[in-house]
């Protein structure tokens, strides 16, 4: 605080990395850093990004766009740190969009339908139709 009561320059930036912080680690925010897209991240990172477990992570792999970092049946994953936040922003849940009611018109009884119709007779049982 300065002298007049006010908050300081350093104040100022220590509550801008505060928020910062947060928006990072709710995946709201990219850092452009040098780096910071490439970072790689293993999978108990990954599930600790998204409160998730390690095997939930795994089965989902796929899914939040993995990296086969080796060859062979038990290469080791990582997960690219952009794509784990975009991950995250696309899943996010979104209040329901605003529906506009339905249109209420006069309803048709179903006699007035049936009215529509092409009107028939079915031949009797037994007697074959010959056209």
């Amino acid at each position: 605080m300065t002298a007049d009561g006010h908050p300081g320059l350093a104040d100022v930036h220590a509550i801008a990395e505060a928020v910062a912080d947060v928006l990072a680690e709710r995946g709201l925010v990219v850092y452009a850093g040098p780096g910071a897209s490439a970072r790689v991240l293993n999978a108990s990172e990954v599930s600790k990004l998204l409160g998730r477990s390690a095997p939930w992570v795994y089965a989902h792999a796929t899914e939040l766009g993995a990296i086969r970092m080796g060859n062979g049946p038990k290469a080791r994953i990582g997960f690219d740190l952009s794509n784990i936040e975009q991950w995250k922003r696309d899943n996010r849940i979104r209040p329901p969009e605003a529906r506009k009611e339905p249109r209420r018109g006069r309803r048709q009884n179903t006699a007035s339908r049936a009215a529509n119709l092409i009107p028939y007779e079915p031949a009797p049982y037994g007697r074959s139709i010959k056209g």
